[in-house]
């Protein structure tokens, strides 16, 4: 096996390793990977602007899946579903007070963590692993134009 392919393996390790830690991460809380995600992207987006559609463009997720993750949410008081004016079919994702407080407590208890796990690196490895995600999803997508071009 050549070293690329070694690599190349244990990327695939990390990122399912990483995956792992952030379902068990979740679960502790309640949420799983996927509603943990919906959470982030409802806590990233300008009000009015986040939707079912964008967080399944965004984050790359069913749309079955996260329709009946913003139904829980929406079950448990955390948000509600506006209609969007410009389009009525789509609607608007907004917190509750509950839920900006249970957004804001449990996103702030991840970047606690994450920040914890930043700090325990060198600084310098910190910049080389942002780095090097960047250089990957860079050539990622190179890669797939050039793929693209080839069909």
């Amino acid at each position: 096996m050549t070293e690329n392919r070694k690599s190349l393996e244990k990327y695939y390790n990390l990122w399912q390793e990483t995956t792992v830690l952030y379902e068990r991460w979740a679960r502790r809380r309640g949420l799983t990977y996927n509603s943990l995600t919906v959470l982030i992207a409802v806590a990233g987006s300008a009000p009015a602007s986040c939707t079912q559609k964008t967080i399944c463009q965004d984050w790359a997720l069913p749309k079955q899946t996260v329709n009946t993750i913003l139904k829980d949410f929406a079950k448990k008081g955390l948000l509600e579903l506006v209609p969007v004016e410009e389009d009525r079919r789509s609607k608007a994702i907004r917190l509750t007070k509950e839920g900006q407080f249970f957004c804001e407590s449990t996103l702030a208890d991840l970047k606690r963590l994450e920040l914890f796990i930043m700090e325990q690196m060198d600084p310098a490895l910190v910049d080389a692993m942002i780095s090097g995600m960047d250089l990957f999803c860079q050539y990622f997508r190179k890669g797939m134009e050039m793929e693209y071009e080839a069909l």
